[in-house]
């Protein structure tokens, strides 16, 4: 179920420089949206970054405490459709 590769930061990294990536990608989609001259291509290139990261969290979640991203993914989408998330073409 994910987008991208594993990156080679899966078996290396900590959850928490993980976490400290997410965030650096974070603030560069946050300047790139700020700046009123901002690229739509750049805007969505970081944030596929974003996803990316968040991707080699999950892994790195997986592979050393055994937490399944498809089953975290199944319950967010269950939780997301009784919040009404989802438009009418979700079933």
């Amino acid at each position: 179920m994910y987008n991208f590769p594993a990156t080679k930061w899966v078996g290396t990294a900590s959850i928490g420089e993980q976490v400290t990536k997410i965030g650096e990608e974070y603030l560069e989609v946050v300047e790139i949206a700020t700046n009123d001259a901002y690229s739509i291509e750049d805007l969505a290139e970081e944030t596929a970054d974003i996803i990316q990261a968040c991707e080699t969290l999950l892994r790195i979640i997986e592979e050393g405490w055994g937490v399944e991203y498809q089953d975290v993914a199944s319950k967010i989408i269950v939780k997301n459709m009784e919040r009404d998330y989802y438009g009418e073409q979700q079933s």
